[in-house]
């Protein structure tokens, strides 16, 4: 586990209704001793874990939590987890060997970054099937993951993209990797799945939701084509 140490930081961004975190915090323990793990939220979190850091943020963006929590990262990488992720100790130790890599090889410095194929739990619509093949084409096909499949790239390029658009609401997932995109980012499917919730649909339906969704995607990489990805 040696080689593991001081390489990566996971950034959690936590809502105040949140409460799937500390199942995501049972399933990385095993990492904690070797990974700087970033809980950020609104409010103190809890009954943490020894080794787990909370880290304030004013709670207006989801984009601002994150980038909240990237600034206190003190690794070459940083990981990106939505709390109701689901991700097994296979799954990182395969990153964490892909980087391992990066670093041997000194290739950090390189312009790329990180995915993993996203599966949905068994907690919601079984139509949410459909947006997990759509998303993992559009990962595959177009290069642009989303949020949800564990974003992981090298911090010096999270900075100079200037990390993700604090003044998003919705979609600062589709800004971020548009803007890697333009910028000439390369993206890597890490060869291990990473599960969500499908909880999220649960407030306004399935149809609905995917319908909105699609539609703030499209506007985005239509204003990008237009103005640019720093529109």
């Amino acid at each position: 586990m040696e080689e593991k140490a001081d390489l990566l930081s996971i950034v959690i961004p936590v809502a105040l209704s949140e409460t799937q975190h500390m199942e995501l915090l049972q399933q990385l323990s095993v990492f904690i001793p070797h990974t700087e793990i970033l809980m950020v939220s609104e409010d103190p979190i809890e009954d943490l874990p020894m080794g787990v850091q909370w880290v304030e943020t004013t709670g207006e963006t989801k984009a601002k939590a994150m980038n909240d929590g990237a600034a206190q990262a003190t690794r070459p990488y940083v990981l990106f987890l939505h709390a109701d992720t689901a991700i097994s100790p296979i799954a990182l130790s395969r990153l964490h060997a892909i980087l391992s890599k990066e670093i041997q090889h000194n290739a950090s410095a390189r312009n790329i970054y990180y995915f993993s194929p996203l599966r949905f739990l068994d907690d919601g619509p079984w139509a949410c099937a459909i947006n997990g093949f759509i998303g993992n084409e559009m990962a595959q096909i177009f290069d642009l993951p989303s949020g949800h499949q564990g974003l992981c790239l090298p911090m010096h390029v999270f900075k100079d993209v200037g990390g993700f658009p604090k003044e998003n609401k919705y979609s600062e997932d589709w800004v971020f990797v548009n803007r890697l995109k333009f910028r000439g980012a390369r993206v890597r499917a890490v060869d291990s799945p990473i599960y969500t919730s499908k909880r999220r649909f649960e407030a306004y339906g399935w149809f609905y939701t995917t319908v909105i969704n699609s539609a703030r995607k499209l506007g985005i990489l239509t204003k990008s084509l237009i103005f640019g990805p720093n529109s």
